[in-house]
Formats: structure tokens, C-alpha cells, sequence
């Protein structure tokens, strides 16, 4: 057996379900967890160990069954929308370009800062724990061991303000769980990994692209070595048409449906006519 805890260390979820965003996402998808798990291990050095653990824990190696689920209930704030500001944007008319610009300060002159809304979705959690667990996966020694550094590196499961603490999790805390995978009498369905998932968003994330591209950025503006900049001038725009890569938000599609366990002897018996 496998289970993760995830501790809200706030006491609530800021999350949105994918197709509304004005409505908080609870219980939480195993597939936004198995992202958060794939997030750490993109931006913490590519483990070759991690993305072993990720690849047997989305079943490429033997299919896996959707983890059960213990979490409380929860109460679903009244959504507000909220105005932040964005990245700063230059107004230089073309007269300017070779003047120095001010330093990017709200005050600044030439800057000008606008405002987006925003819709933030909570649910304040009667409690704060939450067990993801696989009954019929036995993981190896060197599974597990990368799956608890994985888990370590965890710091939100959402939005950045939905603080987590992430763990392996042993049998006697785990307790019974209130959401169990049935397609045939599912109440909810939940986005979770399959094979394939985290080369998705390695693709998605795009990071070899992303990270070529800032450091030709930083050679082009190095005055020093004159043959370097016009070198990664031509390659900005020979290879990336001197625009930023792009970077897919992550989706997972795979849906499995979720229902209320039943209780040992409580078997539905239609009735005869």
C-alpha cells in the first residue's frame, strides 16, 4: 500500500475546479496533486530518481488503479473578485528607445502599471489533512525513498497562497477513506495521472527551450564581447524569432469517477414485482 498526506497549513484550499473557475475544487483532484509532485521535480534539478517515482506512480510499468481519498468537508466561500497588478509595460514613444528608462517603480515616469481581475476560489476545510491511497501498489524501496524527497519539495497545491506539508504517509494515520474510485455510481469525477502524464507536461513546461533562450537574453545584452552578442542576436532571431517561447498551461484529461464507499452488508436489492 501508498498513501500521501497533504496538510493545508492554512487551514483552506484556494483552488478552482477546471471548467469553473468560480467554484473552489474540493476534494482535492489526485491528478492536481500528481502535478504539484511533477512541478517539484521540474524546478528542483530533474532528479532522474523523481522522475522514475512519477513514472511508476502514473502506472507506466503495471496499470494502477485511482487512489482512494479521505478528506473532510468543506465550506465554500462567496467568490470576490479581486484586482492585482501586472508586470510593469513601458509607454516609450519611438524617440525614446535610446534614452535610459527610468528604474520600474509604480511612481516612474514612462511606466504605466495596469490592474486585472481575478477570481480566488476557497473552501475553509473542517480538517486540514488529506490521505491519497493506493491500496494495490506495493512501491519499492527506491520508489518510495524519491517519492518522500518529492513530497518534501511540495511547498501549494493550487494557488500560491494554499500552503501544503507533504508526506509519505504510514497505514495507522491514514484512517478510512470517504471517496472511493466506481464509475458505475459516481457522484464526482476527479482528474487523475495515467501513462504518458509526465512527458505532457515536460512538454508543456518546455523547459530546455525556455532556459536557451534566457541565456542567449543575457548574452545579447552583454556589451563586453561584441562577436558573442551579435552571435546570440542571430540565433534569438534565427531560432526563436526573437520572441519568448511558449509555455502550455498544464492540464491532465484522464477523469475517474468517484463515489461514497458502501458499507460492508449494505447491498441495494431492486425489488420484485
Amino acid at each position: 500500500m501508498l498513501a500521501l498526506g497533504v496538510r493545508y497549513l492554512n487551514g483552506f484550499v484556494a483552488a478552482c475546479e477546471p471548467d469553473a473557475r468560480e467554484r473552489a475544487e474540493w476534494p482535492p483532484h489526485p491528478g492536481r496533486v500528481f502535478m504539484a509532485l511533477a512541478a517539484a521535480h521540474f524546478q528542483s534539478g530533474l532528479e532522474p530518481a523523481e522522475r522514475e517515482a512519477l513514472q511508476w506512480l502514473q502506472g507506466d510499468r503495471e496499470p494502477r488503479r485511482a487512489p482512494a481519498i479521505r478528506a473532510s468537508e468543506a465550506v465554500r466561500r462567496a467568490v470576490v473578485e479581486h484586482f492585482v497588478p501586472v508586470n510593469d509595460e513601458a509607454i516609450w514613444k519611438k524617440k525614446d528607445e535610446k534614452k535610459k528608462p527610468p528604474p520600474p517603480l509604480q511612481s516612474a515616469p514612462g511606466i504605466i502599471r495596469t490592474r486585472q481581475a481575478r477570481t480566488l476560489a476557497r473552501a475553509w476545510l473542517d480538517d486540514d489533512t488529506v490521505y491519497l491511497t493506493w491500496q494495490d501498489a506495493a512501491p519499492p524501496e527506491n520508489i518510495r525513498l524519491a517519492l518522500e524527497a518529492l513530497c518534501a519539495k511540495v511547498t501549494r497545491i493550487g494557488h500560491s497562497s494554499s500552503l501544503v506539508q507533504m508526506w509519505v504517509a504510514e497505514p495507522d494515520e491514514i484512517g478510512e477513506p470517504n471517496w472511493v474510485p466506481d464509475d458505475d455510481h459516481a457522484a464526482i469525477h476527479l482528474r487523475v495521472a495515467g501513462p504518458g502524464t509526465i512527458e505532457d507536461l515536460d512538454r508543456r513546461y518546455n523547459r530546455e527551450a525556455i532556459e536557451a533562450f534566457a541565456a542567449l537574453q543575457v548574452a545579447a545584452s552583454d556589451d563586453s564581447n561584441e562577436t558573442a552578442q551579435k552571435a546570440a542576436r542571430k540565433r534569438q532571431k534565427d531560432e526563436f524569432q526573437n520572441q519568448q517561447p511558449t509555455q502550455v498551461r498544464p492540464e491532465i484529461s484522464f477523469y475517474q469517477g468517484y463515489a461514497r464507499p458502501t458499507p460492508p452488508g449494505d447491498v441495494s436489492v431492486a425489488p420484485g414485482t
